[in-house]
C-alpha cells in the first residue's frame, strides 16, 4: 500500500505549478506582444518595400525620356554619319560669301541719296535690291545717273509698263478722258520724238495731278477757278505741290521733284523760253509720275467706294 504524501511537499508542488502557470502565462503575453511587434514591423517593412518599388518605378519613368533621347541621338548620328557633308559645306561657304558681298548701312545709305538724286526717287520701288547694289561698282555719279535712267527708260517702253499705264487711266472716268491725248504722247516717246511727248506729257501729268489734289479735298473749284482749303486763289503748278501732303512713298517723292526741278522746267518749255528741254529722262520722268499719280487716284476711288 502506498504511503500518502507530505502536505507540504504538495503545497510546494502546487505552488510551483502556480509559478510555472504564471510564468508561462507571462510568456505567452509577451510571445504574443512579441509576435504583434513582429507582425507591425512586417507590415512596416512592406510597407517600406512598396514604397521603394514606387520610386523606382517613377526613376524608371523619368529616365524613359532620356533613354528614347540617347537612342534618337545615337540613331541620328549614325544617319549624319551616313550623309556626304560636302555639299552643305559649299553652300554654306556660297552663303557666307554672300552675306561679306552685301552692302553695309552705310553703302545703302549711300546708295539711297544716288537714286534720289537721280531724279527717280519715286520710282525708286521698280529697281531690284540686285540691280541697286550693282550701282557699287559705278564710280561716277554721272554713271551711276545714266545707269538708273536707261533701266527706268527699259521699263516704260516695255509692253507690260504700257499695258498698265492705259489699265490704269482707263479704270478711272476722270483719267479716261485723256486717254487719245496719252496714247499718242507715248507713242513719241517710244519713238524718240521727246520735243511732241514731253509738253504733251507735262499738261497731261498737271491735269492728273490736280485731279488727285481735288479728291483729296485739298482743292476746290469754283466757277472754273481753283481755291484751297482757306479760299485762297490757287494759281500754277507750284502752288499746287505746296497743298499735297500724300503719305504714300511714291506720290509723295513725285511731288517732293515736282516742286525741286519740274516746276521750272515746266514753265519754261510750256512758254516756250526753253529749246534745249527734248531728253529721254524728263520723258521718262513724266511717264512715271503719270502712272504714280493715276494709280493714286484709282486707289482713293476704290477706297471711297468700300
Amino acid at each position: 500500500m502506498r504511503q500518502p504524501r507530505d502536505p507540504e511537499i504538495n503545497r510546494r508542488a502546487l505552488d510551483s505549478i502556480i509559478r510555472t502557470a504564471e510564468l508561462s502565462k507571462a510568456v505567452q503575453l509577451n510571445l504574443s506582444d512579441s509576435m504583434t511587434s513582429i507582425s507591425k514591423l512586417t507590415e512596416g517593412i512592406g510597407r517600406s518595400i512598396q514604397q521603394t518599388n514606387n520610386i523606382a518605378n517613377i526613376i524608371v519613368r523619368m529616365h524613359e525620356p532620356l533613354l528614347q533621347a540617347n537612342q534618337s541621338m545615337i540613331a541620328a548620328s549614325r544617319v549624319m554619319a551616313s550623309i556626304d557633308v560636302s555639299g552643305i559645306l559649299d553652300a554654306s561657304k556660297i552663303f557666307s560669301d554672300f552675306i561679306k558681298d552685301l552692302p553695309s548701312a552705310e553703302e545703302i545709305a549711300e546708295m539711297r541719296q544716288i537714286i534720289d538724286k537721280s531724279g527717280f526717287s519715286f520710282a525708286s520701288d521698280q529697281l531690284e535690291i540686285s540691280f541697286i547694289f550693282s550701282l557699287r561698282a559705278k564710280t561716277s555719279l554721272r554713271q551711276r545717273n545714266s545707269v538708273i535712267t536707261r533701266k527706268l527708260l527699259s521699263v516704260a517702253n516695255s509692253e507690260s509698263f504700257e499695258q498698265a499705264l492705259f489699265t490704269t487711266l482707263n479704270e478711272n472716268p476722270q483719267s479716261k478722258a485723256r486717254l487719245k491725248i496719252m496714247r499718242d504722247a507715248y507713242e513719241a516717246h517710244k519713238n524718240k520724238k521727246y520735243t511732241l511727248s514731253i509738253p504733251a506729257l507735262l499738261a497731261q501729268l498737271e491735269g492728273i495731278f490736280t485731279q488727285l489734289l481735288v479728291r483729296e479735298r485739298l482743292l476746290g473749284r469754283k466757277n472754273g477757278k481753283l481755291y484751297n482749303t482757306n479760299s485762297k486763289r490757287v494759281i500754277g503748278l507750284r502752288d499746287k505741290g505746296q497743298l499735297a501732303d500724300f503719305k504714300d512713298s511714291a506720290p509723295k517723292s513725285a511731288v517732293e521733284h515736282i516742286l525741286d526741278e519740274l516746276v521750272t522746267n515746266r514753265n519754261d518749255i510750256l512758254h516756250g523760253s526753253s529749246t534745249s528741254y527734248p531728253r529721254a529722262k524728263l520723258s521718262t520722268q513724266l511717264l512715271w509720275m503719270i502712272y504714280i499719280f493715276s494709280n493714286a487716284l484709282n486707289e482713293g476711288r476704290k477706297n471711297k467706294k468700300a
